[in-house]
């Protein structure tokens, strides 16, 4: 005897069809409508569209935050105005939003009351910006990022699910040295992961060739390289001891950081590298140590020679040291009125920015001028100034607070462990941090998608230590 469907099967069936034969002509109207590329639009749309309803049926909500993690380099991308992070963020947290409301219900977050009053004056920063829409976009943008962070705190919850982010963002890692190796031996126009032209500290109008890796810029992957030398150095000594391949990892990071040029990021590394010896002295180290500075600065000539990148020696000539300060001390010096005028900020949006530069007679960069478009990249070569002058000075003290909170959980939570490996992973992680704040200091790190993913990553991680590891070693 045939078996027929059921009669509620069948208009499931027909809704369903229905349904997405909607959204399919929805989104061919908007690809063909808005997009200077329809089809590639279009296509994107439904990669996306099948990706996140296999995701949210396979109900496997660990794999979505790995995905997030493994699309890292392509976090930048944006299909008319939404982006990777945006979807990344706004579907894991609708998957963890009850095991955020536990966390949340459990005062498991330690961070939440400075990030709370920075997200309230950025609601009011937006009422006063003169640019609305753009406004809006760096809002939704700290939106998603404050999401994110939410997410990676309810998601690590357990030593292993930090390994395996850990894993994942290793493995990110490996492939952003791999296309840093491709660019050195192939140029950097041989490999790139984003649509558009390098931003102009790149080098590739001057003699001057700066690897950026699958960044947009150099000073961005340098600060990344740098973070990522002390993940590695964590990662070794609490989850994967004798790891051959981690080592390489790192030793391989340090090359990228150098091909990449980026002096402040290196002078921070140096710094991280200070930072965590201090929290490791005895006297084996010591007299490790000074062996270690009388044997580099016995083939330091013959190194700087035959061994340092053409990249680091052509951006350390006291040409380049001074022509680079000299800009940056007149941007911070010229601008420092605009606060005296906007002590409580200009607005949230970075034209905002130029339009009270331009008012205040601040010095300007010709790249702003000469690419229009550039303004809405608008900064005062350093992300505190940006978020002074954006949030004013009330913004500026509770950021300040926030990564004072870090230190202080990190600092603290080290001194309460008795576990070594832990330990030091802990002070590579405030290492880390230290390196963010110090190459934050002088570019415009507050506004760049993956240097606020890793300050996000930091932040979360180091959460989730606290309540997890703390408890279960106390």
């Amino acid at each position: 005897m045939t078996k027929y469907p059921k009669i509620g099967l069948i208009f499931f069936v027909i809704v369903l069809s229905f349904i997405c034969t909607e959204i399919l002509l929805y989104a061919t109207s908007v690809a063909y409508h808005v997009s200077a590329h329809p089809l590639f639009s279009l296509v994107m749309r439904l990669i996306f569209f099948a990706i996140f309803t296999l995701f949210i049926i396979y109900r496997r909500k660990d794999n979505v935050v790995y995905c997030s993690l493994l699309v890292f380099p392509f976090l930048g991308l944006s299909f008319n105005g939404f982006s990777f992070l945006a979807i990344f963020s706004l579907l894991l947290f609708s998957l963890y939003f009850r095991e955020i409301v536990v966390c949340l219900r459990s005062k498991k977050y330690i961070f939440l009351k400075p990030l709370a009053i920075i997200g309230l004056l950025m609601i009011i920063s937006l009422l006063r910006s003169n640019h609305k829409i753009a406004a809006v976009e760096q809002l939704l943008f700290f939106l998603y990022l404050f999401f994110y962070y939410l997410v990676l705190v309810a998601f690590c919850e357990t030593r292993e699910k930090i390994k395996n982010l850990f894993k994942v963002i290793l493995i990110v890692n490996i492939f952003g040295v791999l296309v840093s190796v491709v660019q050195t031996m192939f140029g950097i126009e041989s490999i790139k992961l984003f649509f558009g032209d390098y931003a102009p500290n790149v080098g590739l109008a001057e003699y001057v060739k700066r690897v950026p890796s699958f960044f947009w810029e150099a000073q961005g992957a340098g600060l990344y390289f740098a973070i990522m030398v002390f993940l590695g150095c964590a990662c070794a000594v609490l989850f994967f001891r004798r790891s051959l391949l981690i080592k390489l990892v790192i030793a391989f990071s340090i090359v990228g950081l150098l091909l990449t040029g980026t002096r402040i990021a290196l002078l921070a590394f140096i710094m991280g590298v200070f930072f965590v010896f201090l929290f490791n002295i005895s006297m084996r180290r010591i007299i490790v140590a000074l062996f270690i500075v009388v044997a580099l600065l016995s083939v330091g000539a013959i190194a700087y020679k035959f061994v340092l990148p053409i990249q680091v020696k052509d951006r350390i000539t006291n040409y380049e040291l001074k022509r680079s300060s000299g800009e940056r001390f007149k941007i911070w010096a010229t601008s420092l009125p605009i606060i005296k005028h906007y002590p409580l900020g200009v607005g949230l949006s970075r034209r905002d920015l130029f339009d009270a530069a331009l008012t205040n007679k601040s010095y300007l960069q010709t790249k702003y001028f000469v690419y229009p478009s550039m303004r809405s990249r608008m900064g005062f070569e350093s992300s505190f100034l940006d978020i002074l002058y954006s949030l004013g000075v009330l913004g500026l003290i509770i950021f300040l607070w926030l990564l004072v909170s870090f230190f202080k959980v990190g600092l603290t939570t080290y001194f309460e462990m008795r576990d070594k490996s832990v330990r030091f992973f802990i002070i590579c992680l405030v290492a880390s941090m230290l390196i963010w704040v110090l190459s934050s200091l002088t570019s415009e790190r507050c506004y760049d998608v993956h240097s606020m993913v890793m300050f996000v990553i930091l932040l979360a991680v180091l959460n989730s230590i606290r309540y997890g590891y703390h408890q279960a070693d106390s």
